[in-house]
């Protein structure tokens, strides 16, 4: 069974996700003087896996991070500029107690008024600002390390919902070396965009990159917004059960906050750009169902998928049969949820956030659903997502059992139905000929474990995209 004829590697396997292989006439005609070919015969191939919403810009960045987690005192917390070989020390009085509290941030302070250590959303900016610039060369090789690093998990394709306009030609540059190991859909944050003119700039800035569209390995999928904010912030129809970052855990009136969503409709009409938003109360879902509402009246021969919802966190039954009836995709990150179960519950209490990400009534309610992780929140890793949506593990125990969806399903929304979200199904997302040799190989068939836990370190053998070896075993 040849998988694509751009393929220039060629595997022979025991099973693959459509049952036995009992008949391998054919192949051998596939194989040419620069074809490899892999036999694995007790192994199981799969497609390879979409991370539908991920932050690899940043998983990049981050190469060049101190790893704190890792100090034992101060003198070990220093950067190490890779481009300039010698030790900086952070600047001191970056941020000291007379720092006043940035409108669109949090400076922690203990009850003394003494720094806790705490900087969330854009207090962290002066201290980001510290930090040496990378060069080009640094972050092309960030990005190789660490699209490599999504291939070795099993991820074929990632997209990227936050990357800086500024760092398309960082990207470009990356493809360009072949550099980039993992397909890159791309979409351009418009996180603090405050006016519709300012939105209108951005398009502006994003209309060079318009061929990009057109390319199968990197392109620019479309607009990015966020409606409410992070763990601390998401905005709900009813008060938090407390508010530990403010140094109180009691109930509260307060019910996060939606962050100033201005959308140029009739740009988007005119520029036809794709948009993502997150909303991940139910509040702000219930507001962007109401945006895209008004999108869809103005632009009734929207191309379908166009508008995306990232994240649908809590979303009841209501919410998603209106997110259906009006095609709405979503983007749901299980990794996420496993992650900050523990801290979520105490801001939204713990029966809100067993509600958080509802794989199995989305599906239910036919909607068009793509797993992700949300990296660096949630960690990436194919099979590390498909366990948690088959078990509703997380830091804090099992939550929202009632929300768990079976291993077949888990692994369709990476593969044909995040193809399907993309609006790439006529190329992507199964096996089957004329597609691109989009394949992962894996030790143990995923979709037949009976314990899923088995699942969540499972790493590919194999990873191969376009037909290009992207991870393999080591050898010594």
């Amino acid at each position: 069974m040849a998988f694509s004829v751009k393929t220039d590697v060629v595997i022979r396997a025991k099973r693959t996700c459509l049952g036995l292989v009992e008949d391998f006439n054919g192949l051998d005609d596939a194989v040419g003087p620069d074809t490899r070919a892999k036999d694995v015969p007790e192994q199981t191939v799969l497609p390879a896996f979409d991370d539908t919403n991920t932050h690899m810009i940043f998983a990049g960045l981050s190469q060049f991070d101190v790893p704190v987690h890792l100090a034992t005192s101060i003198d070990e917390m220093t950067w190490w500029p890779q481009h300039c070989g010698q030790l900086a020390r952070p600047q001191a009085g970056a941020i000291n107690a007379d720092t006043p509290t940035p409108a669109d941030g949090k400076i922690g302070r203990s009850t003394n008024s003494r720094l806790n250590g705490h900087l969330q959303d854009q207090a962290m900016v002066p201290t980001l600002c510290l930090m040496p610039p990378a060069t080009l060369e640094d972050r092309i090789s960030g990005l190789e390390s660490t699209s490599a690093a999504y291939a070795a998990s099993g991820i074929g394709c990632v997209r990227d919902c936050a990357v800086p306009v500024t760092d398309l030609p960082i990207l470009s540059a990356a493809r360009a070396a072949g550099k980039l190991h993992v397909r890159t859909r791309a979409l351009v944050s418009a996180i603090g965009l405050t006016s519709v003119g300012a939105v209108a700039g951005l398009v502006d800035q994003m209309e060079e990159y318009r061929h990009l569209q057109r390319d199968e390995w990197l392109s620019v999928w479309g607009v990015k917004f966020v409606l409410d904010g992070g763990i601390e912030a998401i905005a709900t129809m009813e008060g938090y059960v407390g508010r530990p970052d403010e140094g109180c855990c009691v109930a509260t009136d307060f019910c996060g906050v939606l962050v100033g969503y201005r959308q140029d409709t009739r740009g988007h009409g005119r520029c036809g750009w794709r948009i993502g938003t997150d909303a991940y109360g139910d509040r702000a879902i219930e507001t962007l169902l109401g945006v895209y509402e008004k999108i869809q009246q103005r632009h009734p021969h929207l191309a379908p998928g166009s508008l995306v919802m990232e994240h649908g966190g809590l979303a009841d039954a209501g919410t998603q049969a209106r997110a259906v009836a009006m095609g709405i995709p979503v983007t749901i990150q299980l990794p996420l949820l496993h992650d900050v179960a523990a801290i979520q519950a105490l801001y939204i209490g713990e029966e809100r956030t067993a509600r958080l990400f509802p794989a199995r009534s989305w599906l239910d309610a036919g909607a068009i659903v793509g797993g992700g992780s949300d990296y660096p929140i949630g960690k990436f890793g194919a099979m590390r997502s498909v366990w948690v949506m088959t078990t509703r593990e997380s830091v804090a125990g099992v939550v929202g059992p009632e929300h768990i969806i079976k291993s077949h399903e888990a692994v369709a929304l990476h593969t044909t139905e995040a193809a399907r979200l993309l609006r790439e199904t006529d190329s992507r997302g199964d096996l089957t000929p004329g597609k691109v040799a989009d394949i992962t190989i894996w030790p143990r068939d995923p979709l037949a474990v009976s314990d899923p836990y088995d699942l969540r370190d499972l790493e590919p053998t194999y990873t191969i995209i376009g037909g290009e070896l992207k991870h393999e075993p080591k050898t010594t």
